[in-house]
């Protein structure tokens, strides 16, 4: 028998075999490569397999350790959404400076703390409405610097965020007798020295800059390096925190959700609506919105807890994942999941 006429027996005497029919421990461990920093991306890929087909559904709920990671990344993305449509208007973005009453940046930064959840398209539109602002005043420099700090926003339109804040420090604004040129463009400074703390700085956008710009001192732009400025979002920040770290080890995630979601709700009730900018609606939301950035800092960590619980083989999973041995024995006695 030749090779050709060996290879067309062995198709034919032999199944073929596929992913399900993979051991359930490996197969848990294939799964896990669904898993990623980023929030949203993580619930498409687990969304995407649970389609394949039922025992893939299935898989999912009788494996412990995945069925719980899945369900903190579907409340978590939930309380996020929510936490950014708080916060982020539908048209464009108020423009107000940071040390005023509801400042364009509070806006931004709670939106950019919990971007990892939004969809690209959604994310590439805040940016969008951040380089729609006015750059007169360093407004526009302001917002950009949590989107150019986060690393959830997509390398280019970061890179172009970077761009905008270079020109707008070598822009020389002149006729403004209320300020020096160095004060209008602290902003603009500050948002480069964020970029440059965090290595996103290329070298031929450092060699747009005078010598030794990189070498100032970040400046202390209120509203920004601060925060939280009020004593109220000062004393929330410590309580929550505290709250926080109190549950038992093994149960904190799933608690500390449940916290941050109750949070959430109250302070909704105090919100007033993205369209009011009158001074005590801009006022409380400034107070508010420190609080809310809070939260939205304390979700997006809570991922990354999650995701290091899943990836550590979540010590909360039953000895053996017995469900998940069970599917595997269940479908080799009846030849389920083979292509055959």
């Amino acid at each position: 028998m030749n090779d050709d006429e060996e290879r067309a027996e062995k198709s034919v005497t032999e199944p073929k075999r596929g992913l399900f029919d993979l051991p359930p421990e490996v197969m848990a461990r294939v799964v896990k490569h669904f898993a990623t920093l980023d929030l949203n991306e993580t619930a498409r890929n687990f969304n995407s397999f649970r389609r394949v087909n039922q025992t893939a559904n299935t898989f999912i709920k009788e494996t412990p350790a995945t069925e719980r990671f899945v369900g903190r990344v579907k409340r978590l993305g939930e309380l996020e959404k929510v936490i950014y449509d708080a916060a982020i208007p539908k048209g464009a973005l108020h423009e107000e400076s940071a040390e005023e009453p509801g400042g364009t940046h509070g806006h931004v930064a709670i939106g950019a703390a919990v971007q990892g959840s939004r969809p690209p398209a959604e994310r590439a539109e805040l940016v969008a409405k951040v380089s729609d602002l006015s750059d007169r005043f360093g407004v526009r420099a302001e917002a950009s610097v949590p989107l150019i700090a986060s690393e959830h926003t997509d390398p280019q339109d970061r890179n172009n965020l970077i761009e905008d804040a270079i020109r707008s420090y070598n822009r020389n604004r002149k006729g403004y007798s209320w300020a020096s040129n160095d004060e209008l463009r602290e902003s603009a400074l500050y948002a480069l020295k964020e970029a440059h703390e965090r290595n996103h700085l290329t070298e031929q956008q450092i060699a747009k800059l005078a010598p030794g710009t990189l070498d100032r001192q970040k400046p202390n732009v209120f509203g920004i390096g601060s925060r939280p400025n009020f004593i109220g979002g000062q004393e929330f920040k410590e309580r929550l925190s505290g709250e926080l770290n109190a549950a038992h080890e093994g149960v904190k995630i799933d608690r500390k959700i449940d916290k941050l979601s109750n949070e959430f709700l109250s302070l909704s009730n105090n919100l007033p609506d993205l369209q009011d900018h009158s001074i005590d609606a801009d006022n409380n939301r400034s107070r508010e919105f420190e609080k809310l950035e809070i939260v939205a800092k304390h979700a997006s960590e809570s991922y990354a807890e999650a995701l290091d619980l899943y990836m550590k083989d979540d010590p909360q999973r039953p000895s053996g994942d017995a469900g998940a041995r069970a599917i595997y024995d269940e479908r080799s006695r009846h030849g389920q999941g083979r292509g055959e």
